[in-house]
């Protein structure tokens, strides 16, 4: 089996109304929260969140996962990782490529270089963002502005210094957004030594996220992964 390890983005909220469609190619999902925003504890960005990817393999791999679901005959430590995560959680796929268990990379429209990031016009600065989150999300996004100024700054995630990993990675960009320039993105696409990549653009759209992907484009995800058509039993966790 699969496990699909989704790296939300940044804002995002806690929304699994697009899991299904996952579940039905197969896959068993795992959403998790980034340390220190909504109801996980600590702080957000205080460590390079690729250390959280670490440890949902870690937790899937030593047979928590097993203890936690009714599906005794499930045997999660044998499942293939693979990672799904959009813009900001984009990113941290792409620097999670060559940490240990990854099978396969799907990177949606991913911040490829935060400290060059919106320099060029055409798409989104992050620098007010940190306020954005603070102003609107509140207590949901526990950080401090240092540990945000360290991110912009190239100093947490740099996809660039991941670009000879040999894990499999598929790339998809929007054609018109303006939020991550997809031309950025192709030109660290053409870096990438993985022998098994992909690029995707998806003609009249704008910034992609996890809970945005239709049918059609989980299915090439799917058929990219040569992944068989199964479905997988509902997971009712333990009281």
């Amino acid at each position: 089996g699969f496990a699909l390890i989704i790296c939300p983005g940044l804002p995002s909220m806690p929304d699994s109304s697009n899991l299904s469609l996952f579940a039905e190619q197969g896959f068993f999902v795992f959403h998790f929260r980034y340390r220190g925003t909504w109801e996980s504890e600590g702080e957000f960005l205080e460590f390079n969140p690729t250390e959280d990817i670490k440890e949902i393999i870690k937790l899937i791999k030593n047979k928590k996962c097993t203890e936690l679901y009714n599906l005794s005959e499930i045997q999660f430590p044998k499942l293939k990782i693979v990672l799904i995560g959009s813009s900001f959680g984009g990113s941290v796929a792409l620097c999670s490529s060559e940490i240990e268990n990854v099978l396969a990379v799907v990177s949606l429209c991913p911040v490829v270089d935060f400290k060059k990031q919106g320099d060029d016009g055409k798409e989104q600065k992050l620098k007010k963002l940190g306020r954005f989150l603070k102003d609107a999300y509140g207590k949901c996004y526990n950080f401090k502005q240092q540990q945000y100024d360290k991110l912009l700054e190239g100093k947490l995630l740099r996809p660039y210094d991941h670009t000879k990993t040999k894990t499999p990675i598929l790339i998809i960009c929007g054609e018109k957004d303006t939020t991550v320039n997809p031309d950025k993105v192709k030109t660290y696409y053409h870096l990438l030594s993985t022998p098994k990549k992909k690029f995707i653009t998806i003609k009249n759209k704008g910034h992609i996220s996890c809970k945005d992907l239709q049918k059609k484009t989980i299915n090439k995800i799917n058929s990219w992964l040569d992944m068989p058509l199964q479905e997988q039993p509902f997971l009712e966790r333990k009281e």
